[in-house]
């Protein structure tokens, strides 16, 4: 079913992150804030990369995401790459 998410994405610069958010699932309702219990990226030259974030139970399987950096690295625009599920979101810096 239908489900919308907002948060923050915070970065180390070394590979980490950390995704703080509260996950809306039509069916289920809100569930969160939510913090993330692992988190990864990798950035390629062109701008482009992948992240794969866990959060805790219930949703607990990791949500791979490919994304691409825009705007001279203010935005980057990502999707959801697991089978069966179909997400996009535009993450801004704050």
């Amino acid at each position: 079913g239908p489900a919308v998410a907002a948060g923050i994405f915070t970065f180390d610069g070394s590979g980490g992150c950390t995704v703080t958010d509260t996950l809306n699932i039509g069916v289920i309702g809100a569930i969160g804030p939510r913090v993330s219990t692992s988190c990864g990226y990798a950035v390629n030259p062109d701008g482009t990369g992948t992240l794969t974030v866990v959060f805790p139970p219930p949703l607990d399987a990791p949500v791979p995401l490919s994304f691409v950096i825009v705007d001279n690295r203010k935005e980057f625009h990502f999707i959801r790459t697991d089978r069966g599920a179909v997400a996009a979101g535009i993450a801004r810096r704050q």
